[in-house]
């Protein structure tokens, strides 16, 4: 399925520890090369993440059960451990900025889209530096040192030992086992006296918080956007692709048996120009986007973006990236956390480099902004934050995320309240839903994922999609995966390059149904409640694994691509396996769904300022109430044969591949994604469907 110089699906793994050693020490040191010339950003920055599932009328300012209260404590902080931190602090007037943001969002609202300004946030809402420095003041008392200042004085780096923090924090932190990983845990902070009034919470305390990219390669097994082997893919047979109907008769040992395997089989991951046309942008003006601005949010960047962007954009008729419509952004002001493996630089490559190139895919014309954290925890949020002060994009696209249920204290109301001041601003945040459906397997706990379960932002959620031979649209299907393999090879003959084909002889003595592999995220947040464009209009639905929507934040509200056997083809340089040259690697997640739908609505702004009208913001807010043929409805699947597969649902369809790299034989099955379910109209697997771009450029604009 994935064309690269591996020929197909496998599930070993191969790691450059030399480079993985050299990308990492890049990242602490706060910097990555790009491959462009560095933009330096003024001295601010700041931003943030969190959510959950099932029902609650708990206000914007709402806390969740720490996980810790739920995990095996096995030890204490060493009081010498250094800590890096950001101090956040409370915002002026929050009442008075949530009923402003209300009413820009309102229909009818004399304030309606009449968006605020960064600078009439920073005079109205803003932390005063009264606040600033009284904080500055209490902390270095403490005897922790003081770093930067966010530009919008939303929060203070600071540094210190574990010993200080917890004295100056008034928190007890400790060593806990969670769901079979170990992470540093904190108590909620306490803090009186006149600096414990301005001090919202605190980040950098805890370890669980760490986000991760929701990039899955197109391999045997998600591993959280690690590859757990080169992803391509293509089946034991030759000429045979995208067709469901494709049969092929396998024979197998131990015990002997002939089987005919029908399935879809498709060639190779899309690449840009493929999945133009099978969303519609090809019926767009060839500069789509053009005089547009998007912006991604990412960890640690990639040395060789610019190389393997133009790659992609060569093999799929693209034009070129270059300084006139890319750049990078590294802010200054933003602190770095001491590297640890739940940072892993080399694990971001890939979704930086499929963020740029799927937006690029959908909105070619765009100009693009790379903005890139030192690492994966709040700095992240600190870098959304400086790209809303400066506002520097109206439309910004975010792959990542983690289970509400590892939020830190006060994580999910300090990032709403980031998110809601883009969205005052008319900024169009998207957020990936995750990877692992209900989030069951990761945390024992069904729950969405935040800052996509935020109100303020699109969260986006994924699909399988099928492409006829002329690569026009075939069908769409919920994402999630399942895994069957049915055996290893029992004749192989090893290729030059070290592949293996397997000559029609699999030993079934090795066979394992692995079930679910990943999916799109969804469901219900137990924190947020919905935007009244939302529940007006699907509250009365049911998320399959959550209940009745009601007034919960249900996610997703839109679906793309993201299944990772049906996904893109993402040209990289590979540094964990010490590629020096762009390669087609197949990926997906709802890292694709998310930059491909960010594209779109750069395509809608340029529509509407076309037709003399502003920039959109909030896409959410136009979506529950679209004409017809604006999005498809993405249903369970009615085409093909059923599914022989003991690991796939009951309404699933097989993709069966054999495996060059492995020897084995696989069968995948579609829409088998946890508790969560596609079903007609709204669901919590692909929200309301995925765009049909003339149509919904046209509806939009």
């Amino acid at each position: 399925m994935c064309s690269s110089r591996h020929g197909t699906l496998g599930h070993e793994s191969r790691v450059n520890t030399s480079t993985t050693k050299k990308l990492a020490a890049f990242a602490t040191a706060g910097f990555v090369a790009l491959g462009v010339a560095q933009v330096a950003a003024p001295a601010h920055a700041t931003a943030r993440a969190h959510s959950s599932a099932t029902r609650s009328s708990a206000p914007a300012t709402a806390r969740t059960t720490s996980w810790t209260t739920r995990a095996q404590k096995v030890g204490g902080t060493k009081p010498s451990t250094a800590l890096h931190l950001a101090v956040w602090l409370e915002q002026r007037d929050t009442k008075g900025l949530a009923a402003r943001t209300r009413a820009i969002y309102t229909p009818g609202n004399a304030q309606y889209h009449q968006w605020l300004t960064p600078r009439q946030v920073m005079r109205h809402y803003a932390p005063t530096q009264h606040q600033v420095a009284v904080v500055k003041h209490y902390l270095s008392s403490q005897g922790l040192h003081v770093g930067s200042v966010a530009g919008n004085r939303a929060y203070i780096n600071v540094s210190g030992t574990a010993a200080r923090a917890e004295h100056a924090f008034g928190v007890s932190l400790s060593q806990y086992r969670y769901h079979g990983k170990n992470y540093r845990g904190t108590t909620t902070p306490r803090l009186g006296g006149i600096a414990g009034g301005h001090i919202d919470s605190v980040s950098g305390l805890d370890t669980a918080s760490a986000y991760q990219p929701s990039t899955v390669a197109g391999t045997h097994g998600t591993g959280h956007g690690r590859k757990t082997n080169p992803a391509s893919s293509t089946t034991p047979w030759d000429g045979v692709c995208g067709d469901w109907n494709t049969t092929k008769t396998e024979n197998f040992i131990n015990p002997t048996d002939t089987r005919d395997l029908t399935g879809f089989v498709p060639c190779n991951p899309y690449n840009g120009a493929q999945l133009q046309k099978a969303y519609g942008v090809d019926q767009l003006p060839a500069d789509a986007g053009a005089g547009q601005t998007v912006a991604i949010v990412d960890a640690y960047g990639s040395p060789t973006i610019l190389q393997d962007a133009n790659k992609f954009s060569e093999v799929a008729g693209l034009p070129p990236l270059d300084s006139s419509n890319f750049s990078v952004r590294m802010p200054r002001g933003i602190g770095n956390k001491k590297e640890s493996k739940a940072q892993d630089p080399l694990g971001w490559q890939a979704e930086v480099t499929l963020d740029v190139e799927a937006v690029h895919s959908m909105a070619p014309g765009a100009k693009i902004v790379l903005v890139v954290a030192p690492n994966n925890y709040a700095s992240l949020d600190e870098a959304v934050n400086w790209v809303t002060l400066h506002h520097i994009a109206n439309i910004v696209t975010n792959s990542w995320g983690l289970p509400i249920d590892l939020a830190a204290p006060g994580q999910g109301s300090r990032d709403n309240r980031i998110l809601m001041i883009a969205a005052a601003e008319g900024i169009g945040v998207n957020f990936s839903t995750g990877d692992d459906g209900d989030e069951t397997l990761n945390t024992g706990v069904k729950s969405v994922d935040f800052p996509a379960s935020s109100p303020w932002v699109t969260a986006v959620g994924g699909t399988s999609l099928f492409l006829n031979g002329d690569d026009s649209y075939l069908a769409e299907t919920g994402w999630g995966t399942t895994i069957n393999r049915l055996g290893t090879c029992a004749d192989s003959s090893t290729l030059a390059d070290g592949q293996k084909h397997c000559n029609d002889l699999y030993d079934q003595a090795n066979a394992l149904d692995e079930g679910f592999q990943g999916g799109a995220g969804g469901g219900l947040s137990n924190v947020w409640k919905a935007q009244p464009w939302q529940s007006s209009a699907i509250g009365g639905d049911t998320a399959a694994g959550f209940g009745t929507v009601g007034d919960h934040r249900a996610l997703p509200d839109i679906g793309m691509l993201a299944d990772p056997y049906t996904g893109m083809g993402v040209w990289i340089t590979d540094l964990s396996v010490g590629d020096t040259a762009p390669e087609e690697e197949g990926y997906g997640g709802t890292s694709l769904s998310t930059p491909l739908f960010a594209g779109i609505m750069a395509d809608v702004d340029q529509a509407r300022a076309d037709a003399g009208d502003g920039h959109a913001g909030l896409a959410s807010q136009y979506l529950y109430d679209l004409p017809s043929g604006a999005v498809r409805d993405v249903l369970p699947p009615t085409f093909g044969n059923t599914n022989t597969s003991a690991a796939a649902g009951p309404d699933s369809r097989s993709l069966w591949y054999g495996s060059f790299y492995s020897g084995s034989l696989f069968d995948l099955g579609f829409n088998s994604d946890t508790s969560l379910d596609t079903a007609p109209g709204w669901d919590d697997v692909t929200g309301l469907g995925s765009p049909v771009a003339p149509a919904f450029v046209d509806a939009l604009k």
